[in-house]
């Protein structure tokens, strides 16, 4: 028993010590964004605390992204430090696009990202309508990034996960790529003498872009007002379904 309140008491100021020194790095590093208006610092910063947290992370399909073209990805969440994940393993300039990416972080966490959430210096991150997509099509840019996670709980089902669909239509509108990628929390094997800290490990993985292409008119031009020839609701569940078929 009095080993086990050894334990015990190790692992909780363990968790403790790397909370508050997380936090330090947090706030910190978002501080320096918001004076610098630089992001170089974000992606340092997130590997660190990733590293403090015991988790490892790591990104596949990255040759499905096309350099000429902006990219949209539409992700599950599977844990609490998917966006750090992101943001460390992004190979271009990254944006949210909303806040629901937040969701369920400690609040110095949320205020190393928040810079990322599209219109950030717009005002209200929870905006209007019609917003979040004109914010998405702005940052839209060749080598941009921009993910959507859903909004909802952490690791709901895919199948169940609230997807906007404002992604989707800025990405038509934008001719951006659209990606469904899968993002797995997976705990790893832990050694003898490793210590009470978990160790897990994120996976990202990019799938091959959907078609979003529009119909052709009869001269074989693109037909004018492509969103609303796209079914939104049928690509939303092609994305889940290419989702699922890794997230399992």
């Amino acid at each position: 028993l009095v080993e086990l309140g050894i334990q015990r008491v190790s692992s909780t100021v363990l968790r403790f010590g790397t909370s508050t020194l997380a936090a330090g790095i947090a706030l910190t590093a978002g501080s320096w964004v918001r004076l610098s208006r630089s992001r170089t610092a974000l992606p340092t910063a997130s590997r660190l605390i990733l590293l403090l947290h015991g988790q490892r992370f790591s990104l596949q399909g990255t040759s499905y992204l096309d350099p000429g073209r902006p990219a949209v990805l539409i992700a599950n969440r599977s844990g609490l430090l998917d966006p750090l994940a992101m943001v460390a393993a992004a190979p271009g300039r990254l944006w949210f696009a909303d806040i629901a990416a937040l969701n369920g972080l400690p609040r110095a966490l949320a205020y190393l990202l928040r810079p990322l959430v599209t219109g950030y210096r717009d005002g209200p991150l929870i905006p209007a309508a019609g917003a979040i997509q004109s914010r998405i099509e702005r940052v839209l840019k060749p080598k941009t990034i921009v993910v959507a996670f859903p909004d909802g709980p952490i690791g709901t089902s895919v199948f169940r996960s609230r997807f906007r669909l404002d992604p989707f239509q800025a990405a038509i509108k934008a001719n951006a790529t659209l990606h469904p990628t899968a993002v797995r929390e997976r705990a790893q094997h832990q050694q003898p003498g490793e210590g009470t800290r978990a160790h897990k490990v994120t996976m990202v993985i990019i799938r091959k872009p959907v078609d979003i292409a529009p119909p052709a008119s009869p001269t074989g031009k693109t037909a004018a007002g492509a969103l609303e020839a796209v079914n939104l609701f049928s690509l939303r569940d092609r994305v889940r379904e290419a989702i699922g078929e890794y997230h399992a």
